[in-house]
């Protein structure tokens, strides 16, 4: 079964239980796919998989947004090298939260596994 007839099961089953289409096509999952990273929806995806792609996005930005804060307001030179450890802690546990809370999602929809779909 190819990635894309796997994708649109999982976007059925999604739906016959009654989740939202925000819910069913998430945006970054639609982003990662038009840059040819094929990802399964975050409720499918395993637990190390969304703690990667929440971490590292939201580590990402939270560390450019205290960077600007720290320069712009507290006139610091090197606010990029002081966030750096923070925003790795911060993506870590946002990571680890959001991937949490997926995994439970599946559980409690009783979806069948990513890589059990096969027909």
């Amino acid at each position: 079964m190819t990635f894309e007839e796997k994708y649109n099961f999982a976007r059925q089953e999604l739906i016959q239980r009654k989740i939202w289409n925000d819910n069913t096509k998430p945006r970054l999952i639609m982003l990662l796919l038009k840059f040819g990273i094929k990802v399964p929806p975050h409720i499918y995806a395993s637990f190390f998989v969304n703690l990667l792609i929440f971490g590292i996005f939201f580590g990402i930005s939270w560390g450019m947004f205290m960077d600007l804060c720290f320069s712009l307001f507290f006139k610091m030179a090197n606010a990029g090298a002081f966030m750096f450890l923070p925003s790795v802690y911060a993506g870590l546990m946002f990571g680890t939260f959001m991937g949490g809370i997926f995994k439970y999602g599946a559980y409690k929809l009783k979806l069948t596994p990513w890589a059990n779909i096969a027909n």
